[in-house]
């Protein structure tokens, strides 16, 4: 059985129990800074911090008797069928616990519930040939179609179907609308009803009304003025 993700969140495991992990949440910052300082030395506190405030669905954290200790950082792209693992790892004085493993079978689980079942990541072989050997053991291989390109290689991994997928996993995690779209939608919404708009109804720049100027055309034959003509 897939491995249960609604445990609390205010509790760490006990010793001895296995990691536990959940989206990230806003009051892990602290946590998460700590963490980015001795497992991504190299990670932008500001971009941490951006992906906390406006991306938290693509943050999944890891989490044992010894506090926050892995974070993996996911893009779900439902209409390429692909999960990219953009970011994995466990502070160095908590690894060989099972904590990486456990951030991959969450990452599967994501990737099945919504619907991008494809894991893939480009590491650099020479930077970390250790993140190489992690994921080449977990099943993930390299594309001979998609050759290296200065020391990076991009590596894949189809996800199997689980029995009983983790659907409660799509909620937390399942890819965002940038708000620019929603407020460009609702301007237009609003717009369009204080012209007297409706949806019903769309722009037909070949029908021109006098002076040449456009008109608008119903889709419906009632609201047109064609029915019973």
């Amino acid at each position: 059985m897939a491995q249960q993700h609604d445990a609390s969140e205010t509790l760490p495991p006990s010793p001895g129990e296995p990691p536990r992990v959940r989206a990230a949440r806003i009051f892990d910052w602290p946590r998460l800074v700590a963490l980015a300082e001795r497992a991504f030395p190299t990670l932008d506190p500001q971009q941490l911090s951006h992906w906390l405030c406006h991306e938290r669905h693509s943050l999944a954290v890891a989490i044992t008797s010894q506090g926050l200790i892995g974070l993996v950082r996911l893009q779900v792209l439902p209409g390429r069928r692909v999960t990219r693992l953009e970011l994995i790892g466990v502070d160095p004085r908590s690894r060989e616990q099972g904590v990486g493993s456990a951030l991959l079978r969450y990452a599967a689980d994501v990737a099945c519930a919504c619907g991008a079942p494809r894991l893939e990541t480009v590491i650099d072989a020479q930077v970390d040939p250790v993140l190489q050997a992690f994921l080449t053991h977990h099943g993930f291989v390299g594309d001979a179609a998609d050759p290296a390109e200065d020391g990076r290689q991009c590596l894949r991994r189809e996800v199997p179907a689980p029995v009983w997928p983790m659907w409660e996993l799509r909620r937390p995690h399942a890819p965002r609308v940038p708000p620019a779209i929603l407020e460009r939608a609702a301007t237009r919404v609003l717009f369009d009803a204080w012209l007297g708009r409706s949806l019903r109804q769309r722009y037909a720049p070949r029908h021109k009304g006098p002076g040449g100027q456009p008109t608008w055309r119903s889709i419906s034959s009632v609201a047109g003025g064609s029915a019973g003509a």
